[in-house]
């Protein structure tokens, strides 16, 4: 496995770059993560810039001059999404292109890729001093659309649920995606503002990789960015709160077939914390992947449901078990689930499932590395939480991690809240 070690340098108070180099593909990854505190109203506000600020330009007003000055780039690519770690919610733009030394006719590609940035930010393709009001209306449809999409996905919409549930009037409550009802409210003006408000305050993480000149990379991003950065803003730590006294149990109605099952459950097992490693080996164990207890038990043994996982936000310390369950399972599912867990804090592990756990994690930061945009974003998480930021380094402490180790870590769980959305009994 190639070096993955990021190089990170604090261009000022609001900017930083992080460098790795990468010889193995013939492209260069650049991303900007642009940080806000997440709510409803900001996440709704960068979902739809995401939507138009890499879109059109001042420069590049249609969709044909767009294509052309990509094109002259050798095919760069430039998008922006968003998403959210823990209570931050990142706006990122990324742009994918050849590296420099491939460039059939010597162009100099990295500048011309910061040129697109520059031409983003700095002119942006307004109508009488602000954006388009009539592209504005068609994106704010496509945003809202992506916001809506997940009541389509029953799924994706129980766990949303169980999230706003277990950590109502949190930051952690809301969507990187936004709420449609306030994407579809915003007006030109609106957005108008809160692009120029983002741009002078939200505090910017740059990660590259690939192979260009760091040092000069790191002055052009430095200009670029310093001619709007103003007043960057305090991200907030991440919510980690704590559970009830009594574990609260929701159940929700709607005419569906397949019920959905959540068990939301609070630990202090942080990304940051001495034993992250030895409780991402125990979860594993537990209900990561299609060696774990809940797979092999609750699933293929005892049919109890279609799918099943258990997924872990290290940034604020939320486990979620789900399973994909037929309504009238949903106690024995839960009991079972339950069971697994508590062998796993007991220390009820075989040896075959502890070294499929570890290979497990282990080859999903080995494909992490495969690709330029991929490890950005296994870093990014990393980068924000202040951790070493090394693949290799985190293989070499997760094959280290014991059996006893994993399951102390797991026994330090606190169940909080169990939810379920099903068809009302008629």
């Amino acid at each position: 496995m190639q070096s993955t070690v990021f190089s990170r340098l604090a261009l000022s108070e609001s900017l930083a770059l992080s460098f790795s180099k990468n010889t193995l593909h013939k492209t260069n990854y650049l991303t900007l993560f642009f940080r806000l505190p997440l709510s409803d109203e900001t996440a709704s506000e960068a979902s739809l810039l995401a939507h138009l600020i890499t879109n059109l330009s001042a420069d590049y007003p249609s969709m044909y001059d767009l294509r052309r000055a990509k094109a002259a780039l050798w095919g760069a690519e430039i998008a922006a999404s968003t998403s959210a770690l823990g209570d931050t919610l990142l706006l990122t733009v990324n742009a994918t292109y050849l590296k420099d030394r491939y460039a059939p006719k010597g162009e100099n590609i990295t500048a011309g890729v910061l040129s697109f940035l520059r031409s983003f930010f700095c002119r942006p393709y307004l109508v009488d001093g602000t954006f388009d009001p009539a592209l504005v209306r068609l994106e704010a449809k496509n945003a809202a659309d992506d916001a809506r999409a997940v009541l389509n996905d029953k799924s994706r919409l129980a766990r949303r649920r169980h999230v706003e549930i277990m950590y109502e009037g949190t930051p952690f409550a809301a969507s990187s995606l936004g709420r449609a009802e306030l994407i579809e409210s915003l007006t030109a003006d609106k957005l108008t503002e809160s692009f120029y408000r983002l741009l002078s305050s939200a505090p910017v993480e740059a990660i590259f990789v690939g192979e260009t000149d760091e040092e000069l990379l790191a002055q052009e991003l430095s200009r670029l960015m310093g001619e709007f950065q103003k007043t960057p803003l305090t991200i907030p730590a991440p919510t980690v709160g704590t559970a009830p006294e009594t574990v609260r149990c929701v159940t929700e109605y709607m005419d569906i077939n397949q019920a959905h099952l959540c068990l939301g459950l609070r630990s202090p097992s942080l990304r940051t914390a001495p034993d992250y490693f030895a409780f991402s080996v125990a979860n594993t164990v537990f209900g990561a992947g299609t060696t774990s207890k809940l797979f092999m038990n609750v699933r293929e043994k005892l049919s109890l449901c279609y799918r099943v996982a258990s997924i872990y936000s290290a940034q604020n310390g939320f486990l979620q078990i789900y399973a994909g369950i037929d309504a009238d399972k949903r106690s024995a599912a839960e009991d079972e689930i339950l069971l697994q867990l508590a062998n796993t804090q007991n220390g009820e592990i075989a040896d075959d499932e502890f070294q499929n756990a570890k290979n497990t994690l282990t080859n999903a930061i080995r494909t992490y590395t495969e690709s330029p945009d991929s490890l950005a974003a296994w870093a990014i998480p990393r980068i924000l939480m202040g951790v070493k930021v090394d693949p290799a380094y985190e293989i070499e402490r997760l094959s280290a991690v014991g059996k006893d180790e994993a399951a102390e870590s797991f026994r330090r769980l606190v169940p909080d809240t169990f939810y379920c959305l099903q068809k009302e009994e008629l």
